[in-house]
Formats: C-alpha cells, structure tokens, sequence
C-alpha cells in the first residue's frame, strides 16, 4: 500500500511539472480542465494524508509537533535541504513575478472577457490577452501548489521508506531525523 501511494505522488509531481510546463509553452490545457482541477485536489489530499500520518504518528509516540522548520531542514541530507530552499524561493519569486504582469483576475460577462479586481472591472480584453491572463494565473497558483507537492512527496518517500515519521523527538529533546 506505501508503494501505490509513493507511486501516486510520483505521478502527481509529474503532472504538476508538466501542468507548470505548459505556462510557459503556451499551451491549451482548457480541453482538459478536469485533469488539472483533479490534481490541485488530489495534491491536497495527499499532503493532509502525509501531514496527518507524521502528526498521528509523533503525537502516539508522546512527542512534540512544534518544529522548528530551520532544524528540520539542518536534519535533511544536504542535498534535500537546498532542493527545498530553492523550490520555496523559486516559488515566490514566480509568484510575487506574475503578480506584477497584471492586475486583478479575468472573468467572463455577456461573452465578453474582462480584467476585473474585486468586482470592479479595469479594462475589456481580447481573446488573446484573456488567454494569457490565463496562462499566468495558472503558473502562479501551480507553483505553489507544485511546492506543496514535491514537499509531501519528498516526505512521504522520507517517512515510508522506514515505517516511522520524517522526524521525532529523542528523549533528550533534540529532533532525530528518520531519513538515510
């Protein structure tokens, strides 16, 4: 059962990476809404199942759940640990950067596309602007959501490929990695 769900998180980042992908090739990926909505979901899903599992399984062994993201990473092997910095920073560089080629989100009224902020409408857009606006979004949001992916994948790997939590607390108090 761990193997089918690695596998499925495998899968997942896949298809993240090729959703992302597809942002910057400009490709129509309306034909296929469904898919990229099923993985925001199941990406979701998964990462509760990862979190709740190492909660679960610190909380029955009487350890604490306040860490301390920093030690976490210093417990990674080194490799892991800059992987995850990098893809966080990447993330918000992608994110605070889309944030600045427009303003507001698109909607559909009366057929017609729009640029609108809270309800107000900024500005009537073409086809072809209303697509890319389209495209940015997308790239935002599955940054974000391709971080939270490769983050329970990389956990989950972490916390099956023993049978015990990413990380515990030994009885001195000071965090143990479960890893390699």
């Amino acid at each position: 059962m761990q193997i089918i769900f690695f596998i499925i998180h495998i899968v997942l980042l896949v298809t993240g990476v090729l959703i992302h992908l597809s942002t910057y090739f400009f490709i129509d990926l309306s034909k296929v809404d469904i898919i990229v909505k099923l993985w925001f979901v199941l990406v979701f899903l998964l990462t509760l199942t990862m979190l709740g599992y190492n909660i679960v399984k610190v909380n029955l062994k009487g350890n604490r759940r306040d860490y301390d993201l920093f030690k976490l990473l210093g417990l990674l092997p080194k490799w892991l640990s800059w992987s995850i910095t990098l893809f966080f920073v990447i993330t918000i560089i992608i994110f605070l950067y889309n944030g600045t080629l427009f303003a507001g989100g698109t909607t559909i009224i009366d057929g017609r596309y729009f640029l609108a902020e809270k309800g107000v409408v900024l500005k009537e857009l073409t086809h072809e602007e209303y697509v890319y606006c389209q495209f940015i979004e997308l790239r935002g949001i599955s940054s974000m959501w391709l971080l939270m992916n490769y983050l329970s994948t990389v956990g989950y790997f972490y916390t099956f490929r023993k049978g015990q939590p990413l990380v515990s607390e030994s009885k001195e108090g000071y965090y143990v990695f479960k890893g390699y």
